[in-house]
């Protein structure tokens, strides 16, 4: 939080910038505490951000691995076998183009690594990988209105 709020002006400033904040999965938000519960926080607050900064030239995104992820992070009591974790490399193509000219104009978006085709054009394949950022589905039916 401290780094945007750190670059944003200077992203404004020269109209274009990028954020991209690694979340988590659902599942991981309610196993890990307070891991869990300070990425869904941060994704939360990167759908806030991606609502200010719309029209400005800067994007934000999230971007997660998609599941278990071979990383020191993990240890080994967490039960899951390391050959089926997903492996860093995941995260590779899709944060090269959320960092790209290629990606202008994309924000307010969740990408996982793991669903990332590489077989597919870039575009094609950010489209297939990613879904609006946060969880939307949950507030499709308000009570309170």
């Amino acid at each position: 939080m401290l780094l945007a709020q750190a670059a944003v002006p200077h992203m404004r400033k020269a109209r274009w910038g990028r954020i991209v904040n690694n979340t988590t999965s659902y599942r991981t938000m309610h196993r890990v505490l307070p891991y869990g519960a300070t990425k869904a926080a941060f994704e939360s607050m990167s759908a806030v951000w991606a609502l200010e900064l719309a029209d400005t030239g800067i994007t934000v995104n999230v971007l997660v691995p998609g599941g278990p992820t071979d990383t020191p992070f993990i240890s080994d009591a967490a039960g899951w076998p390391r050959d089926k974790m997903l492996r860093p490399q995941v995260m590779a193509a899709p944060i090269r183009w959320l960092i790209s000219d290629a990606s202008n104009g994309v924000t307010g978006r969740r990408f996982t690594g793991g669903e990332w085709d590489p077989a597919l054009p870039p575009e094609e394949a950010a489209r297939a990988a990613s879904r609006d950022i946060g969880w939307p589905e949950l507030a499709a039916k308000p009570s309170w209105w």
